[in-house]
This record gives C-alpha cells, structure tokens and sequence, in this order.
C-alpha cells in the first residue's frame, strides 16, 4: 500500500482526488484543465491495477464505494505529504529550511545567543538550530572544516582563514565571589585574595590572557587555584 500511495501521489494523485471531490468526470476534468478522456482512463487504470473499485458509475453520476473511501483518506495525507516535501526541498535550495550548526562559547548562553536564535526561529521557523559548545579555537577549525556554519567566539582569532566576522559590542567580565555579608564595589585585591577559579588557557586563550592581564596592569598577583573545564 505504501508503494502504491507513492506512486498514486506522484502520477495520478490529484486526479483521484479531484473527482472524489466533484464526484463527476466532467467537472473534475475541468478543474484540473484536462480533458475528460484521459481522467477517466486514468481512474480506471488505477482501479484495474488496485484490483477493486473506487467509484460506482450511476447515470453518469458518480459515488465513492466503500474500497473507495478508505483508500481517498490514505491517497489524500499521501499527496499532502509531497506537497509538503516539495516545498521543503525548494525552501532548502532557497536556504530558508534545514540545519544550521552553531558553535559557541559558554559566555554567548547568556544574551548574544538566546537573542539570535529567538530571531532565527521567527524569521525562519523551518531552519533548526544544531548547538555545539566548543572553545573558541576549536570554532576556527570547525569552521574551517565544515563541522559548523557560525560560531561565536571571543577574539581576536589569529588564523589565516578567510572569515565574515560580526563584531559585538563589549561586555562586562563578573567577578564571583563568597558572600561575606557586605555591599558596595569589589577591589581586584579582594578578588585575587580569594584566588581564581579560572577556566583552562587553552579553552580561550585571548579571554584568558585579559583576565590575567588586568591584575598585572593593576600590579596585583593572582593565582588560579582551579581549573573549571567542560567534560
């Protein structure tokens, strides 16, 4: 049954369907701007190749059998389902559908990210998201290789490969700390008294170097007494 709605879907589908809507060979001929011949040819073809009727021909007047009305439902989903198809390749072939994969760094999660893909999902609700977190470094190379379309990642990058950058503006590196009770500004001594809980170098080595750089700007030594990285 599956192959034969296939091919019914492909070939004579929208015939079957418009006479099963008109009920008459006429009208159902003209609605799909052929000649009646052919239509009903085709009809009988089908219900041969089927080995059951579809129709009882009645003083030229036309009425589903019972063979006939349960197979209509199947044929029916079965055409829509390669209008659906068809429009999804040409969305495809348009870029408006399919997948898209981005990578990204932790810190897009909590606004560039979210942002963009709410947008992404109101512009283009057929194209789906494929998310992959991975350090910036390993963006390049995936970007490189094909392993994903967009990526974002703290600059600068250092490659000589040939990319479209989107610069965003600046955001504010937090500080976490303990909470002591007390309000107001935290110093970068009181911050570097505690110790750093810093992710690896290599994970974001631009990102992690500016960390590092402002405590040695402000002459303050810092530690990092532990690496957090992703499993």
């Amino acid at each position: 049954m599956v192959k034969w709605l296939s091919k019914v879907a492909a070939s004579v589908g929208r015939d079957l369907l418009a006479v099963a809507d008109e009920l008459h060979m006429g009208r159902a001929a003209l609605r799909l701007g052929m000649a009646q011949p052919p239509l009903s040819q085709s009809i009988t073809r089908l219900e041969r190749e089927l080995g059951v009727r579809l129709f009882d021909r009645v003083n030229r007047r036309l009425a589903l059998t019972p063979e006939g009305a349960g197979f209509i439902d199947e044929a029916r989903a079965s055409v829509l389902h390669a209008d659906a198809a068809a429009r999804l390749a040409r969305s495809a072939g348009q870029g408006s559908a399919g997948t898209i994969r981005i990578g990204f760094v932790s810190g897009a999660l909590y606004d560039r990210l979210p942002r963009r893909l709410a947008r992404l999902r109101q512009a283009l609700p057929d194209v789906r998201p494929v998310l992959v977190e991975i350090s910036a470094n390993d963006q390049l190379a995936a970007l490189a290789d094909g392993s994903i379309d967009v990526g974002f990642a703290h600059p600068p990058f250092g490659t000589g490969e040939a990319l479209t950058v989107t610069a965003f503006p600046p955001e504010e590196t937090i500080a976490v700390l303990p909470d002591d009770g007390e309000s107001g500004g935290v110093s970068l001594a009181r911050v570097a008294a505690c110790g750093l809980i810093l992710f690896p170098s290599t994970q974001g080595p631009v990102f992690h170097a500016g960390i590092m750089d402002t405590f040695a700007r402000a002459g303050i030594k810092v530690q990092v007494v532990q690496e957090a990285t992703r499993p």
